[in-house]
């Protein structure tokens, strides 16, 4: 086996950098040290949040809102598999995210409702009552409803009027169906 043997580095390499060499350095010391000592910048309100928890919770707010796993997991700037990952290892976010599902599903027939209720069009009334009235039809032979089926159906006749849960105010009135614009 053969030993290889570096050459000595030469007195001269090891001696202090002198002239423009030193003040590149300086001037790289200075630069890091200030960017070590400054403040971060706040975040803009859409940036990705950087603890798990508020991750979660974001996703869980928009995962109310929207009502679509998918979307809710892309505006809160994780993956599907994130969340999968998170119902799997802890249990309360499983049942929030349970829980935020049903809160959309409440907030979308109490909006079907109160459409039922004072929608200009007698036809949007009438769709909407006829709508509620067949909630039984997406309750499958063992008594549970069919959540997923059940909000696509009231999303498809929001939708058909124009209307987003997120946008939406239940407490003002709408008075056109073009773009049921909010009076007030």
């Amino acid at each position: 086996m053969t030993q290889r043997s570096f050459p000595q580095t030469p007195a001269s390499a090891s001696a202090p950098a002198t002239g423009p060499l030193l003040a590149l350095l300086n001037e790289r010391k200075a630069a890091r040290e200030q960017r070590r000592t400054a403040r971060p910048l706040p975040r803009e309100v859409h940036d990705r949040p950087t603890r798990p928890d508020s991750l979660r919770n974001h996703f869980l707010i928009e995962l109310e809102v929207t009502g679509n796993p998918t979307v809710a997991a892309r505006s809160a700037g994780c993956t599907l598999h994130d969340v999968r990952a998170w119902r799997m290892a802890d249990p309360k976010f499983a049942r929030d995210f349970t829980l935020a599902i049903v809160a959309h599903l409440r907030a979308l027939k109490l909006m079907v409702t109160k459409l039922a209720a004072c929608h200009p069009l007698e036809s949007a009334r009438h769709e909407a009552v006829l709508l509620l009235s067949q909630e039984h039809r997406y309750v499958d032979s063992d008594g549970l409803l069919n959540v997923r089926a059940w909000c696509d159906a009231l999303h498809a006749f929001t939708h058909s009027l124009g209307l987003e849960l997120g946008s939406w105010d239940p407490d003002l009135p709408y008075t056109s169906d073009a773009a049921l614009e909010p009076t007030g």
